[in-house]
């Protein structure tokens, strides 16, 4: 009964080494770090500005209008 499991065995090294190349593939992946440069898109930031429409809380005064 022990011969069963062997041939059992063989296939789960297959789908391990399948695996492994997988992760292989990915790491050629990893050089694509360099576009951390996108960065610079931060300086985007000076939209932050745009918090002046937050005056646009004087909308609250509203609230009186509910009484």
């Amino acid at each position: 009964m022990f011969v069963p499991p062997n041939t059992t065995e063989t296939e789960p090294p297959d789908v391990l080494l399948a695996n492994i190349e997988f992760v292989v593939t990915i790491e050629p992946v990893l050089p694509v770090g360099p576009v951390l440069p996108v960065d610079p898109v931060l300086p985007v930031g000076p939209v932050l500005p745009v918090d002046p429409v937050l005056p646009v809380g004087p909308v609250f005064p509203v609230g009186p209008v509910s009484l």
